[in-house]
């Protein structure tokens, strides 16, 4: 009634519309977002409203992997972001933003509406095909579509797949992994050309091949964490996952931390949270395979903590997957004395030994007494000769002036 027309008009008896109407019964509700496919097309209503189209400008292969989830579908099979349709109505969602982990996008960062036009809709096809693992001596086994068991193909297996497979199997990472194993197993590869992004909870939701030809020196032998190796400290527990700072918040899921503005500073009471005595490297914008949502972002702390549970931080950041924190702690320890008022230090359970005194400045004396039980240094000079013959033992000692003792500073030993 709200369109032009002519309320009469000539047509022939084969001009006559078929017409099929949406009811939206259909639709997938995740959080305040409910989901569904119209030939192919994502279509989303938020909080009760209107279905329409979800915008795919910046929609990617994660977002699209969650939207199969938020589906009850076990995986994807392919999406292109920026399809025509006739599928009408309004933009419903656009700004789509998933780190991979939500069960739906209602957990996702989104808007409610978006500038799009009709060729920027999303198509989907999600994968209906489960895939069930299990271990067998150490050799990753799948079975697919309820199949029978049978080994993974090696070819192509890296980081990314090693963890996936490991979430479905109630790890959250992959300790280890090595491929080109022989095994006593006897079945068929069931399972070949595994690639995972590194988001995937399951290899369900990784793109593969459902059948493959390998050898029979073609398996792979995995290891999965367990999540225990976290040390709690406050609210926050810490580990790493291949040289990643992994965190959890409040008993929640483990996840890397965010680098944006990590400093040395947080390196140090991180390598101290995690019961390591001084920080040997770090870096704040690495790239890694470790996946999971980010669990911490903002982190600032002043130095005297014992852990980031004492620092200030926030539960969550728009970090990317290249600014992870990669460090590296260390677990030789730094006894001090002051022999005749010269200081003296042992590394390692070492024999006792002057510390050499180039470069040392108010930084690493303040560090020293702190470590000796005074707050700070009254006084220090250099250029002293002592009767003790050892040889010196700690040189190059450098502090920032935040540390609680001479270990956590960065030192030639």
């Amino acid at each position: 009634s709200e369109c032009m027309s002519e309320k009469t008009g000539n047509c022939t008896d084969g001009g006559m519309v078929e017409l099929t109407c949406g009811t939206g019964e259909g639709l997938v509700e995740s959080g305040n977002v409910s989901l569904g496919l119209n030939a192919g097309i994502l279509i989303a209503s938020l909080e009760g409203g209107p279905a329409g189209p979800v915008c795919g400008r910046g929609f990617d292969r994660v977002d699209a992997l969650v939207a199969c989830r938020h589906l009850g579908m076990v995986g994807l099979e392919s999406f292109m972001a920026g399809s025509s349709s006739a599928v009408i109505g309004g933009f419903t969602l656009s700004e789509v933003s998933c780190t991979g982990s939500e069960e739906g996008l209602g957990g996702c960062s989104l808007a409610s509406s978006g500038n799009c036009s009709r060729s920027e809709m999303v198509r989907l096809t999600c994968s209906a095909v489960n895939v069930s693992l299990r271990l067998q001596e150490g050799i990753l086994l799948a079975s697919v579509g309820g199949g029978e068991f049978g080994p993974v193909c090696d070819v192509g297996f890296r980081a990314e797949e090693a963890d996936a497979a490991c979430r479905q199997l109630g790890g959250p990472w992959a300790v280890s992994y090595s491929t080109g194993h022989l095994s006593d197993a006897e079945a068929d590869f069931t399972l070949a050309g595994v690639s995972c992004s590194g988001w995937e909870q399951t290899l369900s939701e990784c793109m593969s091949e459902k059948t493959g030809n390998c050898t029979d020196g073609g398996m792979v032998e995995l290891t999965c964490g367990t999540g225990e190796g976290l040390v709690e400290s406050g609210n926050v527990s810490l580990g790493l996952n291949a040289g990643i700072l992994i965190a959890s918040l409040e008993g929640g899921p483990a996840g890397p931390v965010c680098g944006r503005g990590f400093d040395r500073v947080d390196a140090l009471v991180a390598c101290r949270h995690l019961g390591m005595v001084g920080l040997e490297s770090f870096m704040a914008g690495s790239s890694s395979a470790v996946i999971g949502g980010f669990t911490l972002s903002e982190v600032s702390c002043t130095g005297s903590e014992e852990g980031l549970g004492g620092c200030s931080l926030a539960s969550s950041g728009n970090c990317s997957r290249s600014e992870m924190v990669r460090l590296t702690c260390s677990a030789v320890n730094v006894s001090l004395r002051l022999q005749e008022g010269i200081l003296l230090a042992s590394v390692g359970g070492g024999e006792f030994g002057p510390v050499c005194d180039v470069g040392f400045r108010a930084e690493e004396a303040d560090a020293a007494c702190r470590q000796l039980g005074g707050p700070w240094a009254v006084s220090y000079s250099t250029g002293h000769l002592s009767d003790a013959e050892a040889d010196f033992t700690l040189a190059g000692v450098s502090c920032s002036g935040w540390e609680q003792t001479l270990s956590e500073c960065m030192s030639e030993k």
